[in-house]
């Protein structure tokens, strides 16, 4: 059966834009896509995926080329391989969008089932795949072109998310300054907190890595601060971790209201706007344009209103071409791996939020040490030779910048009371443990030297709750700190279908 070469490849090219573009930027219809495509903007997603669908248009009618050159068995194998490779890139075009055969744990929480009818509208290809292949002779000509029809389907659903994101140039990261205070007189007391992506502490400081000893920095601030050796993060995943510890809550999903929005329910079924207003910066003493922050995934400079903000997406973070990252093959070099530059700009934007001393608190969620590790093996000189080595080299860095961080806060005047926090989102999960797990959380005041350690089981959420209780000045010193956090209820980390 003839091909139409050109026409079969364009809606194949479709289908493969589509499922790269499923993937990355719209997810699921849950909306989580559309919230986080506050941090970039329409235009680039229009130049990555025309330059994404080109290439792919090239790919397809060269492949479809050589193939109908081709003669007796040969032809008809590679024709039947071809096929089987496009009908598995549209069943996951599909499916993903739809929700099905998700590999991101967070993605498999219940609010997925808020789909309903929508979930099966949009596997309606697959199900019509699956028709075609019952009812239809085997003919790796007809399900090409039968395809390329369905990638065609796949445009009217890009263009339906493409209009519910913003216009214009993502560039640099997304910065907002708000009611920005005029004084540059120190704040007699302050806290910094640092969140670091995926640090896991049993993997860090207790397991075979061989890597504790590289981390003086973090170990200087283990025997010297107060240390909560059975501390449970709030969920699994940075997208629900977050927002339950800025908000001081547990949490058991996002309910996804737009760019930028949010809505949190709690372990209770309680829910609460993801807002300045109900989280810690809208309780600050001073008021959130006493805070500052700087992170990464969610668009924090438009959930929040505070004093200085700079927050950078990682699918879209930097630059158009960032979206392009995973046709580099395991990302090799690491050029286009966005969140190589993510980490990048955030070295470069931190030093700045810390010299504000008026700030009351300033909030740090950096990108370490999560993978991968290019960022890591070329500040260290180390090339990592397995994923496990590679999360090794990020520990190492990740305490190279935690003691820069130490050194920079040095520099503030001796009477500024200060709290460092260190905590972590969630643990390594690429361990794959999925109860309840240690995430890294201990506290040190610049006056106090006395080291404490918790065994006690507590939880990661609290820490809002004890950013406050400092600023109001019902915290002095490690021991005041240990009973504070003994005193709050212990909620385990929450899996999804766990109960």
């Amino acid at each position: 059966m003839v091909l139409s070469p050109w026409r079969t490849a364009a809606g194949l090219a479709c289908l493969a834009a589509g499922t790269y573009y499923f993937n990355f930027f719209i997810e699921t219809v849950d909306g989580s896509g559309v919230y986080l495509s506050a941090t970039y903007s329409r235009a680039d997603l229009l130049i990555a995926t025309a330059v994404l669908w080109f290439v792919s248009l090239l790919a397809c009618r060269g492949a479809l080329s050589i193939l109908a050159a081709a003669s007796g068995v040969l032809r008809t194998v590679g024709f039947a391989v071809y096929s089987g490779m496009m009908l598995a890139v549209a069943l996951r075009c599909y499916m993903k969008v739809a929700g099905y055969l998700l590999t991101d744990e967070v993605l498999r929480f219940d609010w997925i089932a808020q789909g309903g009818p929508q979930r099966w509208l949009l596997a309606t290809p697959a199900v019509l795949t699956t028709l075609f292949l019952l009812n239809s002779p085997l003919r790796s000509a007809s399900l090409l072109r039968f395809l390329g029809v369905c990638g065609v389907v796949a445009v009217p659903l890009g263009v339906w998310r493409m209009l519910q994101t913003p216009i214009g140039f993502t560039g640099p990261p997304l910065v907002q300054a708000q009611a920005v205070i005029t004084t540059t007189t120190p704040a007699p007391r302050r806290v910094i907190w640092l969140v670091l992506d995926e640090f896991d502490p049993e993997v860090a400081f207790h397991q075979a890595l061989g890597v504790a000893a590289d981390m003086p920095n973090l170990q200087k601030v283990r025997a010297s601060g107060v240390v909560m050796t059975r501390a449970a993060s709030p969920a699994g995943s940075t997208d629900l971790s977050l927002p339950a510890m800025l908000m001081g809550k547990t949490v058991r999903s996002l309910i996804y209201d737009g760019p930028g929005r949010a809505t949190l329910v709690d372990t209770d079924g309680q829910r609460t706007p993801f807002d300045t207003a109900h989280s810690v910066f809208g309780q600050l003493p001073s008021g959130p344009a006493s805070a500052s922050m700087l992170g990464f995934y969610h668009p924090y400079c438009k959930v929040f209103a505070l004093g200085a903000c700079t927050s950078i997406g990682t699918n879209m973070g930097t630059q158009w071409f960032d979206g392009l990252a995973n046709l580099v093959p395991k990302r090799i070099t690491g050029v286009l791996d966005p969140m190589t530059r993510i980490s990048e700009r955030q070295v470069a934007i931190w030093p700045g939020l810390l010299a504000d001393a008026s700030k009351t608190l300033t909030v740090l969620h950096l990108n370490l040490p999560h993978l991968p590790s290019h960022y890591a093996e070329a500040q260290t000189g180390v090339k990592a030779t397995s994923s496990t080595d590679a999360y090794r080299i990020n520990l190492i860095y990740t305490d190279r910048v935690v003691g820069e961080i130490r050194q920079a806060l040095e520099s503030a005047p001796s009477s500024q009371q200060q709290l460092l926090i260190i905590s972590s989102d969630h643990w390594w999960r690429a361990r794959g443990v999925r109860t309840p797990h240690p995430a890294l959380l201990m506290v040190k005041l610049r006056h106090d030297s006395t080291p404490l350690v918790i065994d006690n089981p507590v939880s990661s959420y609290h820490l809002a709750g004890l950013t406050l209780a400092f600023l109001r000045g019902e915290l002095d010193s490690h021991g005041d700190i240990r009973q504070w956090y003994l005193k709050q209820p212990y909620v385990p980390t929450w899996i999804p279908n766990a109960d």
